[in-house]
């Protein structure tokens, strides 16, 4: 009977720890910003495993004296609308691979806006693939740093992750941040025949019990 009961429980924490661990994955690399190399905001490269969306433009690294929750550097954005002919990098990009065609992925990331103008406003546009959806506006000095979370739906295995700073009127010359980005497969509810198969041997262990007891 231990053997039977030893076999069930831990049939049940298999069912449960492979749920978990395929919804804990990172698919993200370098989600925290490291990386960046150069000594100023016209050379510095691209975090690692991460790509410019306009190279040549500038770009900021751990711009600011507010440290970011996730530690180590961030990368930074500013907006140049009014200063042109310079220009930003406009974000950033990475290529995602290991997706599941259908599956619902969570995103999350933390931004902060170093404003210096009171009413001005800037978020990130970010997109999987052809899935699209924007962070919270930031709309007041001193904010801090913030946790977006959402959601995408993968329609390939391998699809573009792409953070796009975008600037309301009066942004000028804010610059957006980003740290801690991670891509992870929504968690799976166990299919009913798993949560079939569990209690079915839960039961067999009461009865197997309560036997013994009427015997005993």
């Amino acid at each position: 009977m231990k053997k039977i009961i030893h076999n069930t429980l831990a049939l049940s924490a298999l069912v449960l720890a492979v749920t978990h661990a395929s919804a804990a994955t990172n698919l993200v690399k370098n989600g925290s910003m490291n990386g960046m190399t150069g000594n100023s905001y016209t050379n510095y490269t691209a975090p690692t495993n991460w790509s410019f969306i306009t190279p040549g433009g500038e770009r900021w690294k751990s711009y600011g004296a507010t440290p970011s929750p996730e530690g180590g550097d961030y990368f930074g954005v500013m907006s140049l609308k009014a200063y042109a002919p310079r220009f930003s990098v406009g974000g950033l990009t990475q290529s995602i691979s290991g997706l599941v065609v259908g599956q619902t992925y969570d995103l999350s990331f933390y931004s902060m806006s170093n404003h210096t103008n009171s009413g001005a406003w800037d978020h990130w546009d970010v997109s999987l693939g052809d899935s699209a959806a924007k962070s919270g506006v930031n709309t007041q000095p001193g904010l801090g740093w913030k946790l977006n979370n959402m959601q995408f739906t993968a329609s390939a295995t391998t699809q573009q992750l792409k953070f796009l700073a975008v600037f309301g009127a009066g942004a000028n010359p804010e610059i957006l941040n980003l740290d801690g980005v991670s891509l992870t497969a929504a968690a799976a509810v166990p299919e009913p025949s798993s949560y079939a198969l569990m209690l079915g041997g839960l039961i067999g262990i009461g009865a197997l019990i309560s036997r013994r007891k009427q015997q005993g």
